[in-house]
């Protein structure tokens, strides 16, 4: 007995192999696969977006659109000169109209100065200069009409460069400065 051993079992028992490795082996391998191919359909989806975006930037750079591009530009700086053009027509008719507003009240100011003894028969208006002319009974109706017309606020530096007596009374021609700007059809 000298050969025996007696740490030994006297049986062998079958050892059971782990197959852990395996398993996390195999895991490993299709873990790798799935990404692989992951990573290929992202690169293919790439490569389909970049032929589409080649389709589109020829599409926007072919002669046709880039000459249908062109006529809506023209068009648009159209549109933008008509605008302006607009702004400017509807600023212009805000003035006459207030212009006019004007006028009527201004010659509403002139005929309330008036008296029965005089009578205008010429009215320029140039910026702010008045020249009224016509005829009155005596020098002292003219005169009176000058300081009614100072007096009312709607002339001032007013002057008489010439009173002429004829056989039917006095003819006139006053000059003035208007305190309102007039519009007048030859500015």
């Amino acid at each position: 007995m000298s050969t025996y051993n007696f740490f030994e079992p006297f049986e062998q028992a079958p050892v059971r192999k782990s197959h852990k490795s395996l398993i996390l082996i195999l895991a490993f391998i299709f873990m790798c696969a799935l990404l692989g191919g992951y990573h290929y359909y992202l690169y293919q989806n790439e490569l389909q977006v970049k032929s589409e975006i080649a389709e589109i930037e020829a599409y926007i750079n072919s002669s046709s659109v880039k000459s249908k591009l062109e006529i809506v530009e023209a068009k648009k700086k159209k549109v933008d000169e008509m605008n302006e053009l607009l702004a400017v027509m509807r600023t212009m008719s805000m003035q006459i109209d207030s212009q006019t507003v004007v006028t009527a009240d201004y010659l509403k100011m002139l005929d309330d100065q008036l008296d029965a003894n005089i009578f205008l028969t010429n009215l320029t208006v140039e910026g702010n200069i008045i020249t009224l002319q016509g005829y009155a009974d005596s020098y002292e109706a003219v005169a009176q009409f000058m300081f009614n017309l100072k007096a009312a606020g709607g002339v001032y530096d007013i002057a008489a460069p010439m009173i002429i007596k004829d056989e039917s009374g006095y003819q006139f021609r006053l000059d003035g400065m208007t305190k309102l700007e007039v519009y007048n059809e030859n500015q």
